[in-house]
């Protein structure tokens, strides 16, 4: 106030603020004459922070984000930045605007933390929190490894992965979710703990982490070496022509605590007399039952642990005078007691002669084999628009129909709203560079925009593809399954011998007494390779443990053999063939479920045998590459009738008929979701003059700062509005989307953050000229799916 004493006058103001600067000009005066005094008063402010001075904001990795501090002073404060109590040390990713705000490009993991705006001037301190944190689909920090233990051992299989929301960690076998029991539980790091393994539990372990942006699968394969307690089964064939019925062969594992020395003892029973004496050279069969059951030492694996206790192994005796004895061998796992279920089938001839000969066995190496190898909402007619037929609305131009050519040659015209462009024209199979410059080849195959069938190779080639088939296969042609080739009826012939064709493949055959040679076609008698043979004849001095004894009908001939830990390592099994579609395991080819081992779909992947199927969500229909998806506009195609009052919104895999009213003073526009209010002479007082409804698809997963749709405001009259201004009517401070102006009457829609979540959202814009209000109503459909 002004207070006045003694002739004098003095001016106080209590509480300034920076508005009440400036120039102040005290005067006095009477009938004499006139005097003034001028004072300049110029008001200094500590720091204000404009809006809240802590904030918690959620981005997608990988984006451009802006922490905003926006800080006003006088004197103009100087502002930094501090991230998790350290100075930002600095990065061309970094940037910091004049206002103050920090922009960071290309966000990694490590920038998630709490920001800290400093504004600092002479009068006082300002700060501002930012807590950022950046959202990521998980990565795995450590995987699961491939480990062999022995039955009884504990197990953990290591699992570890980051991510933002903090990802669940989920354990499958053979697809399926493992259950916590007694035996198995998942720690807190999301590895996996198996106690007292046992052979049951072999098998591939996936490891899945998953959070809202995605998910990552990590396999590990776990061999449990078993520990056979013995082996039994049956023992048929027939020897010189004599059927012996159905033998019994009995095998036990008994280990020296101090020696270590592992012993077997095997026994044939129910042996026919008559036969008996024959089939003392059969002692050649426990051959595989002490591969199958040795002990193991160090790296050297047995043959259970190699082949899971199934395997079928034929063996061969051949004798100086010309006779063959062919043995087959046939394991079928472990039975509940831990023996080895092995049946034998004999069947060839044994020399008279051996019934009362000196034998001496001699036992080489076993071989294994496998048999089967936006848009834009207009008022008016600004340039590059004109009114329609019936003069009330304006439509774009289309000057790519010109008859004048406007691009030059080697290029094409682009028609644009409200404008074109000139871009090069690329032939099929190229599209226009990110640059706009020059065409780039599309690669059909990495995009999933090929015909290929799922069993075909696809090569990409400039301006296309090629279909092809691996080897052993044949074209059928474009999208048609590949054939096998029958190579056993192609000329010259494949193998010397016989030939049997396999899937996408084929295996040659020998003779008995003979075996493949590395060229795996021509064949070779057993004499010529000692290695997988086993011998038997008779010279040298009598064993002792193959002495005949007195027959005894239906009695028992045994053997036994002593086996010392030695240095040498068991060779494992080779890699078999398997169809497509197939995978190897424990010895036996199981569909693969192609659906957990790469992403094939966009949406959800349907394994199937030996194949896999794309499957899209409703709404959605699956294009001809059988992979992607695409939404079905419903109000176009099923012709779609909404109510008086109401618009179809066709939404990414749905529809919605929306309101759209006319307030109590307009009436309804030609075309749904317009009015126009109803005035007499001046339309530029009481209110916008239109209302529009206009709609928005948008798919889930655009980035932050994105511009999604284009607003320009005209008069009524279809003049160009060029003194309008756009602004958003009752914003929503939550909502993802918000108004940023281009120009006199020109407005962009853009995304404040990544939309990261479905939902409708509504947006109101008016657009203000003069003697012109108009008003937009965007509704906005986030789709849940990312196309």
């Amino acid at each position: 106030g002004v207070f006045e004493q003694d002739g004098g006058s003095t001016l106080q103001r209590a509480t300034v603020s920076r508005e009440d600067s400036g120039t102040y000009v005290c005067w006095a005066e009477n009938r004499v004459g006139r005097t003034q005094v001028v004072s300049f008063v110029h008001v200094k402010e500590a720091p204000v922070l404009q809006g809240e001075a802590f904030s918690y904001l959620v981005e997608p990795v990988g984006g451009s984000i802006q922490l905003d501090c926006v800080v006003h002073g006088d004197p103009v404060p100087d502002i930094r930045w501090i991230k998790d109590g350290l100075p930002l040390r600095g990065s061309h990713l970094w940037h910091q605007l004049q206002n103050g705000s920090l922009t960071i490009r290309r966000t990694e993991r490590d920038d998630a933390g709490r920001y800290q705006c400093l504004a600092e001037n002479e009068m006082g301190v300002a700060k501002k929190v930012v807590i950022l944190v950046l959202q990521s689909a998980p990565v795995f920090q450590v995987e699961p490894q491939d480990m062999t233990v022995r039955s009884g051992d504990d197990v953990a299989l290591r699992c570890q992965a980051t991510g933002e929301p903090t990802p669940t960690i989920e354990w499958l076998r053979a697809g399926q979710p493992l259950w916590a029991s007694r035996r198995l539980r998942t720690l807190p790091d999301g590895s996996l703990w198996l106690e007292n393994v046992e052979t049951g539990d072999a098998g591939a372990y996936d490891c899945v982490a998953h959070n809202l942006l995605g998910s990552a699968t990590a396999r590990a394969f776990l061999v449990v070496r078993g520990e056979p307690q013995g082996s039994w089964g049956s023992m048929t064939g027939v020897i010189n022509g004599r059927k012996f019925g159905v033998a019994t062969l009995n095998t036990s594992v008994m280990q020296e605590a101090h020696s270590g020395v592992s012993s077997i003892h095997s026994s044939i029973l129910h042996v026919p007399a008559n036969v008996g004496p024959l089939m003392r050279v059969l002692v050649v069969t426990i051959a595989p039952i002490y591969w199958a059951l040795a002990r193991e030492s160090g790296q050297a694996l047995n043959g259970h642990s190699l082949t899971g206790g199934r395997f079928r192994q034929e063996s061969h005796v051949e004798f100086a005078t010309g006779e063959l004895l062919t043995m087959t061998q046939v394991a079928q796992g472990l039975d509940p007691d831990g023996l080895l279920l092995l049946d034998v089938v004999v069947n060839g001839v044994v020399p008279e002669s051996l019934a009362d000969a000196d034998l001496q066995v001699q036992v080489g190496g076993q071989a294994l084999g496998c048999a089967d190898r936006v848009e834009e909402n207009e008022v008016g007619c600004p340039e590059g628009f004109e009114l329609d037929s019936q003069g009330a609305f304006c439509v774009d131009v289309d000057e790519c129909a010109w008859d004048a050519q406007l691009c030059r040659e080697g290029q094409r015209c682009v028609n644009l709203l409200g404008s074109y462009r000139c871009l090069p024209d690329c032939g099929p199979g190229f599209r226009v560079a990110a640059d706009g410059a020059g065409c780039e080849d599309v690669d059909e195959c990495l995009e999933g925009l090929d015909d290929c069938h799922y069993n075909q190779l696809c090569e990409n080639t400039p301006g296309g593809h090629r279909c092809s088939c691996p080897r052993g296969y044949r074209m059928q042609g474009p999208s048609l399954p590949c054939l096998d080739v029958n190579e056993c009826l192609q000329l010259p012939k494949a193998c010397a011998y016989q030939c049997h064709n396999l899937q996408g493949s084929y295996r040659c055959l020998c003779p008995p007494g003979q075996i493949l040679l590395r060229d795996g076609k021509a064949c070779t008698s057993l004499e010529r390779n000692g290695r997988n043979v086993t011998t038997v004849s008779h010279r040298g001095p009598l064993l002792p443990w193959l002495r005949p004894r007195a027959s005894i009908p239906g009695g028992s001939y045994h053997a036994w053999v002593s086996l010392r830990p030695g240095p040498v390592v068991l060779s494992s099994v080779g890699r078999a063939w398997c169809p497509p579609g197939f995978i190897r395991q424990n010895g036996v080819c199981t569909d693969l479920d192609e659906c957990r081992v790469r992403n094939l779909c966009q949406h959800a992947c349907r394994n199937t045998e030996g194949s896999y199927q794309c499957l899209c969500p409703a709404g959605y229909r699956l294009l001809p590459s059988g992979k992607n998806c695409q939404d079905i506009n419903e109000c176009e195609e099923e012709s779609i009738e909404c109510g008086p009052g109401q618009m179809c919104f066709n939404t990414r895999g749905s529809y919605q008929c929306v309101d759209t009213p006319c307030p109590a003073t307009y009436r309804q526009g030609p075309s749904p979701g317009t009015c126009f209010r109803r005035c007499s002479q001046d339309c530029g007082t009481g209110g916008p003059s239109t209302l529009q409804y206009r709609l928005l698809p948008l798919p889930l997963g655009v980035r932050a700062h994105h511009d999604v749709a284009r607003l320009a405001a005209f008069s009524e009259a279809g003049v160009p509005a060029n003194r309008t201004e756009l602004s958003m009517l009752e914003p929503d401070p939550r909502s993802p989307f918000a108004l940023r102006p281009l120009r006199a009457g020109l407005g962009a829609v853009y995304t404040r953050r990544a939309l990261t979540r479905a939902g409708l959202y509504r947006l109101t814009v008016r657009a203000a000229a003069p003697r012109h209000q108009s008003v937009f109503v965007l509704l906005i459909a986030v789709s849940p799916y990312p196309y």
